[in-house]
């Protein structure tokens, strides 16, 4: 089968150059594109599974967290066959330590609080919760993962492809989205990556906040501080399409508006074509 990475930097260009082209005829609701190169990584650009490593600011202290983000596969699926897709279950690996931690401050990670978005540019597509998640220590005998600017808090978190509330959310949003259908003329479904895409959903939201308790040297009990972050990840914008007529793939690319391009079409392998047309 032919290797889809080939199309990854046509997919890209021609996404970008569809940018500016609303999906249809006159006015209609937009949301315009809120990840950016700083907190964003883009699973369309060839090899680019990690954000670089930032500090964030932890309110009335003089330390600050650094952090850092990569995006994996779940077990089973290499990294080279990996697509961060809509539907799909993938991983968000997380790392976290204090930076300039004065001396005689101790300070744990009570807890981690993940909630995923999908974005798109229609509103009612915007913002439907993919999947919610926490991390704490389950155990009465400790107050939390210690962190410092020696010890590290590491972790993976599996984001869920399609759950029942996902796809419930899915289903309102095809309700009310403006395109004239009834709610009787909308069935409650398992959607696919391309149902979305055209919908303009170009990427997942993965907001966080870390809940630290923090104990001074003279401080009796720990006291507790929020501190947020946000880190967007580009949805993968190619999808393939079996031709049982031609015996062929077919290649689009969606831009961030939910447009439709063809980008090429190659040859199905035989044993390939079999299966497919089963």
């Amino acid at each position: 089968m032919k290797n889809i990475k080939f199309y990854k930097n046509i997919c890209c260009g021609l996404a970008l150059a569809a940018s500016l082209v609303l999906t249809s005829c006159g006015e209609s609701e937009y949301v315009s594109v809120t990840a950016n190169t700083t907190n964003t990584i883009d699973t369309n650009r060839e090899g680019e599974t990690t954000l670089p490593s930032k500090l964030l600011k932890v309110k009335n202290e003089d330390f600050k967290l650094e952090v850092s983000y990569s995006i994996a596969p779940p077990e089973g699926v290499s990294i080279e066959d990996f697509k961060w897709r809509v539907t799909n279950d993938k991983n968000l690996n997380i790392e976290v330590f204090t930076k300039g931690l004065p001396d005689g401050y101790r300070v744990w990670i009570d807890n981690v609080h993940i909630d995923t978005f999908i974005e798109a540019t229609n509103p009612y597509f915007n913002g439907i919760l993919q999947d919610s998640m926490d991390d704490r220590v389950h155990s009465a005998l400790l107050m939390g993962f210690p962190i410092s600017d020696s010890t590290r808090y590491s972790s993976v978190n599996l984001i869920s492809g399609q759950d029942k509330d996902f796809i419930e959310g899915t289903f309102r949003a095809y309700s009310y989205d403006g395109t004239g259908r009834s709610d009787g003329e909308v069935i409650q479904r398992r959607y696919v990556d391309s149902d979305y895409l055209k919908k303009g959903v170009y990427s997942n939201k993965i907001s966080l906040i870390y809940g630290l308790l923090i104990q001074g040297p003279n401080d009796p009990e720990p006291y507790g501080v929020d501190v947020p972050d946000e880190v967007h990840v580009y949805v993968y914008n190619c999808i393939e399409r079996y031709d049982n007529v031609k015996d062929v793939i077919n290649v689009y690319t969606f831009d961030s508006n939910g447009n439709e391009v063809y980008v090429d079409s190659y040859p199905v392998e035989k044993e390939k074509s079999l299966s497919l047309s089963q």
